[in-house]
């Protein structure tokens, strides 16, 4: 059970996991298996570039970048307060764990989207340790709660000082050990939307062209009337007012197309998440 200070988190998750299903629903029904290609893209290409920061912030403030600083420092990954698991194996080298509560899968599980959600998981946790790692990293999944086999998801991630330059190993083994220390979830998951749509929609537009942007202008008025619908609710049972404060607290995405477009890179994609997307979720949340 968490404590009411703790639901924001949780709602900036799931609007962050209905964000990825609605842009995967999409992609899904207008390009077929290039949408898959796609979106698995999008997807792994982010974590490549998340990993990387980690990594980088670890080194420039002069922490080894192994992988008990990944998961247990401010500088790695930003976890939900619901997930729970069981750590089998830790050192500087190596993790071993089993998930048996994981609110992004369960989210894909509740809304059915199970092959959505493996495409996230496959990708997703590969591009990370690859982009924390140098691209050297091994990452192990065994089970997937996606699956309808697994009922926990069984994980393992290795590096060895071996597989890197000395210089590499120097970043990745070489500083003081990292601080235990809890990452921030909606900053983390902020850029992680911006860099999913930036992504995407790039390569999108390489392809496709001017399907990029009708693709991605459906997808944003399509996740921003469920938004809507899923925050009036949850502002409901709190009591809350549903404002630009409940907004910016319990949401995944920036609420400045500027900083959107810092993260994306993405000058086309921030029009259309301003216009489809942004305005009108302000708008609502003024009135």
């Amino acid at each position: 059970m968490n404590s009411i200070s703790e639901i924001p988190k949780q709602n900036s998750q799931d609007a962050w996991s209905m964000l990825y299903l609605a842009l995967a629903a999409e992609w899904k029904s207008n390009f077929g298996l290039s949408g898959e290609e796609l979106i698995r893209e999008a997807i792994r290409e982010s974590g490549i570039r998340q990993g990387r920061e980690r990594r980088n912030a670890l080194a420039a403030a002069g922490y080894a970048a192994d992988v008990k600083a990944l998961f247990n420092s401010r500088f790695g990954l930003a976890r939900d307060p619901r997930l729970k698991e069981s750590v089998l194996e830790e050192t500087s080298q190596v993790r071993r764990f089993e998930v048996y509560l994981d609110p992004v899968a369960g989210m894909f599980l509740k809304k059915n989207r199970l092959e959505e959600g493996f495409w996230f998981y496959q990708e997703y946790l590969y591009g990370i340790f690859s982009g924390y790692t140098a691209g050297v990293g091994q990452m192990h999944i065994n089970r997937i709660m996606t699956c309808p086999r697994d009922l926990y998801g069984e994980y393992a991630c290795l590096i060895r000082p071996a597989n890197q330059s000395e210089a590499e190993a120097k970043i990745t083994f070489g500083g003081e050990s990292a601080p235990s220390g809890e990452a921030d979830l909606p900053a983390f998951l902020e850029e992680l939307t911006a860099y999913l749509i930036g992504n995407l929609y790039l390569a999108t537009a390489e392809r496709f062209q001017q399907a990029a942007d009708d693709a991605l202008s459906r997808a944003f008025r399509s996740y921003c009337k469920e938004l809507i619908v899923w925050l009036t609710e949850k502002a409901k049972a709190t009591a809350s007012a549903l404002n630009r404060n409940y907004l910016q607290n319990n949401t995944a995405f920036p609420l400045a197309e500027e900083k959107f477009e810092s993260l994306s890179a993405a000058p086309g994609a921030t029009k259309l998440y301003g216009k489809q997307f942004l305005a009108p979720m302000l708008r609502y949340c003024a009135e």
